[in-house]
């Protein structure tokens, strides 16, 4: 599936020309060289550029996310292209047991495995993130040991060898976005786009997964800034100790 990209290149100044000296030619390759790359931003040097979204990454959620179904949320991409994305919501776990889901399924009295929200679309419909499981119908691979499926035989094939917690998740709904819409997300700046994890993703410790990422992309005393078309910036918090605050 090919992918939409979509590329934030802030605008770079002209440099200086007429250098007549050895120190001035030095100070622009030092100094100005690297402000040059990076735009006229008064948020300068802390400027991220938004990467661009695709199968098998994070979206993680920007801290103040005023969407109450994604707050706080770690989003692993199945699908991306022309058409839409799809995705999932792995750092939320539900009460609800898969045998309370689908008493009919086939030795769902042996599992004890409960259910995650996956996203606010199709919560009637159930889908499988699985890891470590060979290629096989039904099953598609995201990742080099992530594979998805959204097949009930392929469900109950997995019960029946009793698949552990640690290796498959169960999804109820999921995250959907129509053409051009993610992207436009991102360029708003209510994203971040960062590698995925295959042990975050099963990991137990899944509802502290946001906290834990979130604490690197947007570091304590840093305030988010975004623009659209300009990505995301960060400036220094007027809290922060021995700190000035730059506008």
């Amino acid at each position: 599936m090919p992918f939409f990209i979509f590329c934030l290149n802030p605008t770079r100044r002209q440099r200086a020309g007429g250098v007549g000296c050895v120190l001035a030619a030095v100070f622009l390759i030092l100094v100005w060289a690297p402000v040059a790359a990076a735009g006229p931003s008064p948020y300068a040097p802390a400027f991220r550029v938004q990467r661009a979204a695709g199968a098998g990454l994070f979206l993680v959620a920007r801290r103040d996310l005023p969407d109450p179904n994604f707050r706080r949320s770690v989003v692993f991409l199945l699908q991306h292209g022309d058409g839409g994305t799809l995705g999932l919501i792995i750092n939320r776990r539900s009460r609800i047991s898969l045998a309370e889901a689908m008493p009919d399924l086939r030795g769902v009295d042996k599992t004890r495995h409960r259910l995650f929200f996956g996203g606010p679309v199709a919560l009637g419909r159930l889908l499988l993130l699985l890891r470590n499981e060979k290629d096989s119908p039904g099953i598609q691979r995201i990742t080099e040991d992530v594979s998805f499926s959204a097949d009930r035989e392929v469900l109950e094939a997995l019960i029946a060898r009793r698949k552990p917690e640690n290796e498959l998740r169960i999804y109820m709904g999921h995250a959907g976005w129509g053409a051009g819409q993610l992207n436009y997300e991102l360029a708003r700046g209510d994203w971040h786009v960062i590698d995925s994890d295959t042990k975050a993703i099963f990991s137990a410790n899944h509802e502290a997964l946001w906290e834990k990422l979130i604490k690197t992309l947007e570091p304590a005393g840093m305030l988010v800034h975004s623009t659209p078309g300009q990505g995301i910036r960060l400036r220094l918090s007027q809290s922060t100790p021995g700190t000035q605050r730059r506008e």
